[in-house]
């Protein structure tokens, strides 16, 4: 993955984690649910308060096309990582999940997540490698 589409990512997973976070404390339409129970779904969201990076609150991720799986960057000049949808609940414990509307769409951003940032970003890796 380029420098700049790192930093480009980074920075709307931030921006998007904000304005998620300040909108936790507020009644919303938003579809939300839970963590406890929940039944996840590829392109869900996953949004805490739970960290803070570089003075910005909160971390995010997306569930990928698994459904099982989630894709998230730990920040600046990491690469995309992918964990189990536990594996998140139980490092960022104070999570809410929210979930599009068009189930199409959502399969859709996961699967885009998965191929565009993760696995291309560990091909390219593996290739620097060799």
């Amino acid at each position: 993955m380029s420098f700049f589409k790192k930093k480009e990512l980074f920075y709307v997973l931030s921006f998007l984690s904000f304005a998620l976070i300040l909108s936790l404390g507020f009644s919303s339409q938003a579809q939300a649910a839970t963590v406890k129970g929940f039944n996840f779904k590829p392109g869900d969201i996953l949004i805490t308060k739970s960290t803070s990076s570089d003075g910005i609150a909160g971390h995010s991720a997306i569930v990928d096309q698994t459904g099982a799986n989630m894709i998230h960057i730990a920040g600046y000049g990491h690469t995309p990582a992918r964990h189990s949808v536990e594996w998140f609940l139980n490092n960022y414990k104070a999570t809410k999940v929210v979930r599009y509307k068009s189930s199409a769409s959502a399969q859709k951003a996961g699967t885009y997540a998965y191929n565009n940032y993760y696995k291309r970003s560990h091909q390219r890796n593996a290739e620097n490698i060799r």
